[in-house]
């Protein structure tokens, strides 16, 4: 009886006992692994052995890979495989198969303990992941995904140990690869220290800063080059960022009593004990420590202890912000009421007088804590070491503190209600020009009625009148006959000045919140809040800002004639790189003349081409459209339609010129994409001639190894041309024959045009034991990524073991069921040298993506 015999009578048996005697599927596969079990197909051990693979080799695979596919893969350690463009795919589900019966042939076991483990460190990693999840409620089963068809922990314990072992296999493999003696690390190190020898020219601007130092441009000149400077950060030194104007509603705590204005502060809570207790702790160390007497120069009079006669005028109230500081140097000039007016025609109060004995200082000087008074001692005797601050105590300045802070308070009412005036005149403003622009819109469309023209003669209603806020204007108003309570005072400073520049004024004394000037940038707009100062408080309107404003030619020139000898040098020396720059190219162009030539006519005929195509396809689509309406027929809303795509057809072609320039940019740039391609390899050569040409002198560095910069030499080296170069990055990783764009050297501001003459591997002299040790690492890291990519892609697996599948056989899905060219299969050797990572998919190639 011959074989195709047999087959049919065991198929007709298996067929006549499932209908007869219901077999059960388990014997049915029982009868199909009998049958077929090694035709499923072979590979090649590197030993030459012919392995056969079975059935369990398919199916544990087509699970293992499911795991994968299925967010199991802390199941398989096989990492290299598991591409996500190949999980769950043929290919993938091959090479599983292959490396397990690989390693069970190679006598690689997996020890229960060693299943245990890896089930316990994923247990371990799922908990951590998930705090949610409990030790004592979590399931083996559970870090395999939702979606795992493994059922059961005895399941799982197998695949676990299949992963185990193949991973077992491969890591050996890999670790023979991957010694490597002494000879193959020194060959990878000589190759790796590439040297590279370079000629550049270059272009300093230091000599040529000196030259322009000795030749200063005149003050008026030197301003109008500040003014127009537009490197911000060369300018900032030379201008103040903001000047300002401002007015203020000054309230002095001394002369106004806030008693009979209490309708102001109704609203507000009252002012109680734990407001003045904060405040004094709070300021303690500014304002209240106790005046301390010392000698002065001549030993005869007490500093802090005013002249007879001069205490009402010029003692300082206990507690005075900075006391220490000098009061104004604005005197003013007496109004017709007795009152001073200052040089910008605000009400000012008299201020407090500086001490006659020391012109410009203040009374009651205050030694502060840890200050060591002067050594007024003959013999230089030590003095003694400070004490700590001696403080007024609270009593003694409560009433003042409760007043201070009933004058702020009714300022911040005040300012609250001039911010809703403030407010309400922008509103108003806004709806004004709202109307004006609404009227203007209706009279130009055609369809202002009525009520549109009457509009036009009457500019604005009687309720709908904008009044300006005006600072002044308004606080008068709040008060009868216009007449402020004493100590209330509105000042105007209208010249613009820097902030800083405010810090001591008339009548408020020293502020040193100055800063908040700079928080304000409308004109008109209202400080957010009441600024403190050393004699009062107020409230301010910004009335003008300018910004960079130039400083006075005393203050910068020296500066300024500095900065402007380097942005003339940088200026001319990037000229003259830029301009040898471009000679290069257009000699390089001059080497491949007839090319070039053909390669821009052919840009501009493909712009006119592209334009003419354009303009003609609308002219033929308005022509076929206004046919069409003439032909009559159409309904009117198709007419409508029609009339509207031939307005926007003629629209585009009125804007004909920006159409023609937008193809000519974009040619124009694919072109010269093209050039520089073309232009490459006669770019050293072109080089040369511009050299020639002007009539630089060339400068060689090197040869130099190409991780120069990481030696101990290198951070040796000054700032220059050798340091710069050699660190280069673009430098370092460019081709012989590279030319370089204008490089520029920041700290010596010299630019650099340079040509790379030679690129070549190192000599032998170079493998040393330290360049050795130093690329260990990283010489494993490389040949451990070559190994995975060239031997343990899908592809790669398959084709090294030289896998043959059988006719009958079934592995993967249905596309992969067919027989593989065993030509194709035995041609490639076991080496993993011997499998091209070209002809490969680099994305399944590549274990880095996994």
């Amino acid at each position: 009886m011959n074989e195709t015999t047999k087959r049919y009578l065991i198929i007709g048996v298996a067929i006549f006992c499932l209908l007869v005697f219901s077999i059960s599927a388990p014997v049915m596969g029982f009868f199909t692994q009998l049958f077929i079990s090694n035709r499923l197909g072979s590979i090649v051990m590197p030993n030459g052995e012919k392995i056969a693979i079975e059935i369990e080799d398919s199916a544990l695979a087509q699970s293992l890979s499911n795991l994968q596919l299925q967010g199991g893969s802390a199941l398989a350690p096989f990492a290299w495989l598991s591409n996500s463009a190949a999980i769950g795919q043929g290919e993938h589900v091959k090479a599983v198969m292959i490396l397990r019966r690989a390693a069970i042939a190679a006598g690689i076991d997996v020890s229960d303990d060693d299943v245990s483990q890896a089930i316990e460190v994923g247990k371990k990693l799922r908990l951590q992941a998930n705090p949610e999840l409990k030790a004592e409620d979590f399931n083996p089963l559970h870090y395999l995904g939702p979606r795992s068809r493994v059922t059961s922990v005895a399941e799982l314990e197998l695949l676990v140990r299949e992963a185990i072992r193949i991973s077992n296999y491969v890591y050996l493999e890999i670790m023979g690869g991957m010694e490597a003696g002494d000879a193959v690390l020194s060959e990878f190190v000589r190759k790796d220290r590439e040297t590279l020898l370079l000629s550049y020219a270059s272009w300093a601007t230091k000599p040529l800063i000196e030259e322009y130092k000795k030749k200063p441009p005149s003050d008026k000149d030197l301003l109008e080059w500040v003014a127009n400077l537009e490197d911000a950060e060369r300018k900032r030194p030379l201008v103040d960022d903001v000047h300002v104007a401002w007015n203020l509603v000054y309230a002095d705590y001394k002369q106004l009593d806030p008693k009979p204005l209490s309708a102001w502060i109704k609203d507000m809570a009252p002012i109680g004990d734990a407001e003045v207790e904060q405040y004094y702790d709070q300021n303690k160390d500014q304002l209240y420590i106790k005046e301390v007497k010392a000698p002065d120069e001549s030993g005869k009079k007490e500093a802090g202890k005013p002249e007879a006669g001069k205490e009402g005028a010029n003692k300082k109230e206990p507690g005075d912000p900075d006391a220490n500081k000098k009061g104004s140097d604005t005197e003013g000039t007496k109004t017709p009421e007795g009152k001073k007016q200052d040089e910008h025609g605000g009400l000012l109060q008299d201020g407090a007088a500086a001490s006659a004995d020391k012109p410009g200082e203040a009374e009651g000087t205050t030694l502060q804590d840890g200050v060591t008074p002067p050594d007024a001692s003959a013999g230089g005797l030590p003095i003694p070491p400070q004490q700590g601050p001696d403080y007024i105590p609270l009593e003694q300045v409560k009433d003042q503190i409760r007043r201070r802070l009933e004058v702020q308070q009714l300022l911040e009412a005040i300012r609250r209600k001039a911010l809703d005036a403030y407010t309400a005149s922008l509103a108003a403003k806004r709806e004004k020009e709202e109307e004006k622009a609404a009227k203007e819109k209706a009279a130009k469309e055609g369809k202002e009625g009525k009520e549109g023209k009457a509009g036009k003669k009457e500019t604005v209603g009687p309720a709908k009148k904008f009044e300006e806020f005006v600072l002044k204007t308004w606080l008068a108003d709040q008060f009868e006959a216009g007449k402020l309570p004493k100590g209330l005072l509105f000042v105007s400073i209208p010249k613009a000045a820097r902030p800083e520049s405010f810090r001591e004024g008339s009548p408020y004394g020293v502020w040193e919140a100055t800063n908040k000037l700079r928080e304000v940038f409308g004109k008109g707009e209202l400080g957010t809040d009441v600024q403190m100062a050393q004699n009062g408080a107020f409230f301010f309107q910004l009335t003008d800002r300018i910004e960079d404003v130039v400083r006075p030619i005393e203050e910068i020139r020296t500066e300024a004639q500095e900065i402007h000898a380097k942005q003339k040098a940088v200026d001319e020396m990037k000229e003259k790189a830029e301009a040898f720059r471009k000679l290069v190219r257009t000699q390089a162009e001059g080497l491949l003349a007839e090319e070039v030539a053909k390669m821009r006519k052919a840009c501009r005929e493909k712009i006119d081409g592209d334009f003419d195509a354009w303009k003609k396809k609308l002219e033929s689509m308005i022509a076929d459209t206004e046919k069409e309406i003439a032909a009559g027929g159409l309904p009117a809303r198709s007419i409508a339609r029609r009339k509207t795509n031939i307005q926007a057809w003629n629209d585009e072609l009125s804007k004909a010129d920006d159409k023609k320039a937008e193809i000519k940019k974009t040619e124009e740039d694919l072109l010269e994409i093209e050039l520089k391609k073309k232009l490459k390899p006669k770019m050293a050569e072109a080089f040369g001639l511009a050299l020639k040409e002007q009539g630089i002198e060339v400068q060689q560095l090197g040869p130099f190894t190409k991780d120069a910069s990481q030696t101990a030499r290198f951070s040796l080296l000054e700032d220059g041309a050798e340091k710069f170069l050699e660190a280069d990055t673009t430098l370092l990783a460019a081709k012989e024959g590279w030319v370089s764009d204008v490089m520029e050297e920041a700290v010596e501001q010299t630019y650099y045009v340079v040509r790379l003459d030679e690129r070549k591997e190192g000599g032998m002299d170079l493998v040393t034991r330290r360049s050795m040790a130093e690329r260990r690492i990283r010489f494993s890291t490389e040949r451990f990524d070559s190994i995975l990519k060239n031997a343990y892609s899908p592809e790669a697996v398959i084709a090294r073991f030289k896998y043959k599948s059988t006719e009958t056989g079934a592995v993967g899905t249905s596309s992969d069921r067919k027989d593989e060219d065993p030509k194709k299969a035995g041609s490639k050797k076991a080496d993993p040298k011997n499998a091209d990572p070209k002809k490969a998919d680099p994305k399944k190639a590549d274990p880095k993506k996994n």
